[in-house]
Order: structure tokens, then C-alpha cells, then sequence
């Protein structure tokens, strides 16, 4: 599992996980965790300051990590109601897209917790480890 590279950008489009080409036309690669320290940073002032401007990290593992999982996402979600300025909730919003050649499986999390976030992506990045998926919810 050495050899996996990791790729991200921060807007969310539909890539083919299992094209290297496309994956870099799409992405940067990705040297370190630290290269997201930047976007971490706005990820958290968007959370702390309520703003519904969506903010998004997006990282690709190529070949997919375990054969299977090809991308970890967050964004940032702050929903008001209706009609309303009020929050109703806000959170970081997870995913894990694991895909297969003719499968795709979404699993979704929901954590308040940044500090849990940055630990998923420095545990994926760094270790090539998945997050405990026993909270997550599959999504399609």
C-alpha cells in the first residue's frame, strides 16, 4: 500500500476514481497533510463563524486505498429555518466513497468536533487508515 498517491481540490465535481489522468486533471497532488493546513483553517472560520458559504476538502487515493475506498470529503453545513437567520443545526459533513467498477457506496458522518475531522484526514493521508465506520451512515 506504499505506493498510493493522494490528490485534492476543494470543489465538488464528479471524477472517474478509477482514471489516474482524470484524477490529476482534477486534483493537485497532494505532498503532505500539511499542504490543507490553509483550508482546514477557513473550513473551521466558516464552522466558528455560522457562514453558509460552503467549504469544501476533497482528497483522492490513487489506487484506491483497501481496493476500495477512493475519496474522503468535508465540508462545512450550517442550516437555518425556515424563512428564518436562526440555525437550526450545523455540523461537518463527511464522506467516504468507496467504488467499485460497477458499484459506488457512499457512507456519511455528521461530527461538531474539528479536531476529530483533521484526525480522520491526517489518519487517511498519513497512515493509509480508515476512520472506525460503525457511526457512519450509508448514504447510496
Amino acid at each position: 500500500m506504499n505506493n498510493v498517491k493522494y490528490y485534492y481540490r476543494f470543489k465538488a465535481i464528479i471524477i472517474d476514481d478509477f482514471n489516474e489522468k482524470d484524477i490529476k486533471k482534477h486534483n493537485k497532488e497532494l505532498n503532505s497533510f500539511e499542504d490543507l493546513a490553509d483550508r482546514f483553517h477557513k473550513l473551521r472560520v466558516a464552522f466558528d463563524n455560522d457562514s453558509s458559504e460552503q467549504v469544501n476538502i476533497i482528497v483522492n487515493a490513487f489506487p484506491a486505498l483497501y481496493g476500495a475506498v477512493s475519496e474522503l470529503s468535508v465540508g462545512s453545513s450550517v442550516k437555518r429555518k425556515l424563512f428564518s437567520k436562526e440555525i437550526k443545526s450545523k455540523n461537518f459533513a463527511l464522506m467516504i466513497t468507496k467504488s467499485s467498477l460497477d458499484n459506488i457506496d457512499v457512507l456519511g458522518y455528521e461530527t461538531n468536533d474539528f479536531e476529530e475531522v483533521k484526525q480522520i484526514f491526517y489518519d487517511f493521508i498519513t497512515k493509509q487508515a480508515l476512520p472506525n465506520l460503525i457511526k457512519w451512515k450509508h448514504l447510496g
